[in-house]
């Protein structure tokens, strides 16, 4: 009889995750310890944005939870529940009141600048990165952010924030 593995993505390492994913053949199931602990991770980074009163993060936090198969932590469930029990008992007027979640957005948000980033900033990443590649390899100056950004509709400023952003986010996880 094979012993099942248990794995505790509160207290395991991410050696311990991989060591495991590794043993089930890397599958891509959101519910496999390497996202597990991943989850965990981004819980844990945000309790004190929570604590510090994020109610959209709280629900963020609870999404990750209930993605990758995960039990949340006391801390954040009394969280949830102070801010779902506001609107239950009439102390909150609606779902984005500050006693309740909040606004998704802060004052001044422009969605439409948002979802051209968040649907452009890859693709532009990528085409400067294959311009990178090529032979012969372009230098890292305005002209190769404006013959990547040009593609796609954007001027050489905001492809080569946007390539940045990216490359910042890649940094979390080098």
């Amino acid at each position: 009889m094979e012993k099942t593995k248990i794995f505790d993505p509160w207290t395991s390492s991410f050696e311990d995750a991989l060591k495991i994913q590794e043993e089930l053949g890397y599958p891509s199931d959101p519910q496999t310890p390497v996202f597990q602990k991943a989850a965990v991770e981004y819980i844990l980074a945000n309790k004190e944005s929570i604590e510090s009163g994020d109610g959209f993060e709280v629900l963020a936090c609870i999404r990750w939870c209930i993605n990758h198969g995960l039990v949340a932590p006391i801390w954040l469930c009394k969280e949830f529940n102070k801010r779902y029990d506001s609107v239950l008992n009439l102390k909150a007027k609606s779902w984005d009141d500050d006693l309740s979640f909040g606004k998704p957005y802060k004052k001044g948000f422009n969605l439409n600048a948002a979802k051209k980033e968040k649907y452009k900033k890859f693709i532009v990443h990528a085409e400067v990165i294959r311009l990178l590649n090529s032979n012969p390899k372009p230098p890292i100056d305005d002209g190769l952010f404006e013959l990547a950004g040009k593609q796609f509709g954007i001027g050489k400023t905001l492809a080569k924030e946007y390539y940045y952003k990216v490359e910042k986010e890649r940094e979390k996880f080098r």
